[in-house]
């Protein structure tokens, strides 16, 4: 009698696992459910600003070409001044003064002067709006004589109290 129960148990177990999947295929056939729902992702696009610097070296101006840039920035307005001044024969031989400011929000502004007219004057002046908190950083390019000359390359920063 102990025979013939251990027996049924034994059948009633192989039955229940072979129809409880245990004897399902070696590869998964599940897919996974798709959800009726589209859900849309905004596209944005960001402006990328790439400044590209060339490590070229600051060099003085032979002495009978010397042109001094001056720079201020000032405090309440956040302008940048670059004064320029030189004897009037060294003035005289420059045919461009190029101003290219990088703002501290990545921003780069360019000017220059040009003799086109006449020779570039003692004391010109050129004004960039820079920021008011943070630190910009400005290159001067001085044209004499045909040759290009890097006289000016640094931060300018200030603090604004106001």
């Amino acid at each position: 009698m102990r025979f013939l129960m251990v027996t049924i148990v034994g059948c009633v177990l192989v039955f229940c696992i072979l129809f409880s999947g245990c004897t399902s295929p070696s590869q998964a056939q599940i897919q996974p459910v798709q959800s009726p729902f589209v859900t849309a992702v905004a596209e944005t696009t960001q402006p990328i600003t790439v400044v590209t610097t060339t490590v070229e070296p600051v060099v003085t101006l032979p002495p009978q070409q010397a042109v001094a840039v001056l720079v201020s920035k000032d405090r309440p307005t956040g302008k940048i001044t670059f004064e320029c001044t030189g004897d009037p024969s060294a003035m005289a031989v420059v045919q461009m003064i190029k101003v290219q400011v990088t703002l501290a929000n990545g921003n780069v502004v360019d000017k220059q002067l040009t003799n086109a007219d006449s020779q570039i004057p003692n004391h010109a002046t050129i004004v960039i709006p820079g920021t008011l908190d943070g630190t910009d950083h400005a290159v001067v390019w001085v044209t004499s004589n045909g040759v290009v000359y890097k006289v000016l390359d640094q931060d300018i920063s200030t603090i604004n109290p106001y």
